[in-house]
């Protein structure tokens, strides 16, 4: 699975942002040209005391709110 980032919504403003979401959320602001699995964003972000399985949920998150793109590889497959 590849994420791309594809537009920056406000989130609403109810729901409980963590820091944890809003670097997770920074990082593919930051390199919105570039398509990353997330493992690869969990590792770009390992430095800043983001834990893998929470960049996990977060990505699902951002793509189940549109935020993120999810593309395959050619047969399916995550790239």
């Amino acid at each position: 699975m590849i994420l791309i980032f594809k537009k920056v919504k406000i989130m609403n403003t109810k729901s409980y942002n963590t820091k944890q979401q809003e670097m997770v959320l920074s990082f593919f602001k930051e390199n919105k040209e570039s398509q990353f699995t997330a493992d690869e964003a969990s590792k770009a972000l390992g430095d800043k005391n983001v834990g893998k399985s929470s960049v996990y949920r977060i990505v699902s998150k951002l793509y189940e709110s549109g935020i993120l793109k999810r593309f395959s590889g050619e047969k399916g497959e995550g790239a």
